[in-house]
């Protein structure tokens, strides 16, 4: 008796049956790439204190069967980014997973020995923060970069992420850098076209933009320790290029814990057509967004 219970135990714990909640933990990690126990908890478990408890316990399951790569990310308390091995996502794709998984080995670089994230990897990390608190909080259907990126690869300007609700879609925009000139420039008009419902960009399948978010990290530095003030500079620059027709916008301040957002709050700011003030530049007129 004592073997046959050993025995069963042992198949629960090396097999992966499609439709429990480890299942599903792989096929999240394969649609957004990366993630952290963090954030697939709050995915899977939307609101429940112990969402983070879960999605370890389904990763040391996953792990197990090698199916994902604990890769750590550097930093205190950034945690592990789980990828999808190549014995992951070929269970995946042996179960029709569309579209079809790929193995996340290559994402980083070893140097040295040493394992190394790609350059983007704190911008993606808060991407999905601010995707997955939408989605608990509101609701929302989500969509990152990468997977925008599948479904349009053409496309000139894609937004950080993307949120369907009931009315449409809201352009994610995730600031964590000083841009300035041409960048700074092209993520503002797409950010406001994207508000006023007016995006060149359409999705297949997914409803038209007609709202837009910003993204800014709350206490930001720059690399001599002064504080950057990103909603201000943005408010700044939008009212000095001017916006053809009335335009609001929702600031979303990050707030952090380690690496991760762990909580936003939201500011709608409102633009109004307005004439330029003397001294702007007739070059910043022109640009009229």
């Amino acid at each position: 008796m004592r073997r046959l219970l050993i025995g069963r135990l042992h198949k629960i714990l090396h097999t992966l049956e499609p439709e429990e909640h480890a299942a599903h933990a792989l096929r999240l990690i394969a649609d957004f790439s990366w993630l952290r126990a963090q954030e697939l908890g709050r995915y899977m478990h939307p609101n429940n204190p112990h969402a983070r408890k879960y999605a370890e316990k389904y990763l040391r399951k996953l792990q197990a069967l090698r199916y994902v790569i604990a890769r750590k990310l550097p930093g205190r308390h950034a945690g592990a980014a789980f990828v999808l091995s190549q014995r992951g996502a070929t269970w995946l794709n042996e179960r029709g997973h569309a579209p079809a998984a790929r193995a996340g080995t290559r994402y980083g670089e070893i140097r040295h020995g040493t394992w190394r994230p790609p350059g983007s990897w704190k911008h993606d990390l808060w991407s999905i923060g601010v995707l997955f608190l939408l989605r608990e909080q509101r609701g929302f259907d989500v969509w990152t970069e990468s997977q925008l990126r599948q479904l349009e690869p053409n496309v000139d300007k894609h937004p950080d992420g993307l949120l369907v609700g009931a009315s449409g879609c809201t352009w994610l925009e995730v600031e964590n850098a000083r841009k300035t000139g041409k960048n700074r420039m092209h993520m503002l008009q797409a950010v406001m076209l994207a508000a006023r419902s007016t995006a060149s960009v359409h999705y297949p399948n997914l409803p038209a933009f007609c709202a837009a978010i910003i993204a800014v990290p709350a206490d930001a530095k720059d690399l001599h320790g002064r504080k950057i003030h990103h909603e201000e500079n943005i408010t700044r620059q939008i009212a000095t290029i001017g916006v053809k027709a009335k335009t609001t916008i929702v600031f979303c301040t990050m707030h952090f814990r380690g690496a991760g957002v762990e909580k936003i709050t939201l500011k709608p700011v409102t633009f109004l057509p307005q004439t330029p003030t003397p001294g702007s530049g007739a070059d910043l007129h022109s640009s009229t967004v």
